[in-house]
């Protein structure tokens, strides 16, 4: 059986299979893939911990590497067509609420104690230019890494997405 993209839509879920659920998703029904040349740049940010680099580093390896594909009968490739024809999301910049900041590295914001750090981000990946990940630490920025990497299929050689424009904002559920 063939799907055109009206099926697809019609039988892909409203919100996409994100662990843990953010507090507050939108999306929307456009189909963009990440570019050939997607980079991750960091923007305003003086002095960028280790631990964040080689996060940033983990998920473009991972975006290549996972290869998870769409949960449909034949995994996507009646789509083809459509995700080769789809804009392309050239980068993803990772920014800090507050540049002035002194940002602290993600081992140092994860011990400082339940309630202390803040691990909220906001990530907007929009159906054209780049996508932004704002947050106030580098636990917060890692948190909407974790989440950006949940957002792809893949399918031959293209990573792509069905559901942009899509809106994240989010923190966790239990502060002290």
């Amino acid at each position: 059986m063939k799907f055109s993209f009206l099926h697809v839509a019609f039988y892909l879920p409203a919100a996409l299979a994100i662990w843990p659920r953010p507090r507050n998703l939108t999306t929307g029904n456009t189909p963009i893939r990440l570019a050939s040349d997607f980079s991750i740049k960091f923007s305003h940010i003086p002095k960028i911990p280790q631990d964040l680099q080689d996060a940033v580093s983990r998920t473009r390896k991972f975006l290549t590497t996972d290869q998870l594909q769409i949960l449909l009968p034949d995994r996507g490739a009646s789509l083809s067509d459509i995700i080769r024809s789809a804009r392309t999301l050239p980068s993803l910049t990772i920014s800090l609420s507050n540049p002035s900041s002194q940002l602290k590295s993600i081992s140092e914001d994860a011990v400082a104690g339940l309630g202390v750090t803040d691990e909220s981000y906001t990530l907007l990946i929009p159906t054209t230019g780049g996508a932004i990940l704002n947050a106030k630490t580098a636990l917060g920025l890692l948190r909407g890494l974790a989440t950006f990497e949940q957002l792809w299929f893949y399918l031959d050689r293209m990573i792509y997405t069905l559901q942009a424009p899509i809106q994240i904002e989010d923190s966790p559920v239990y502060v002290n």
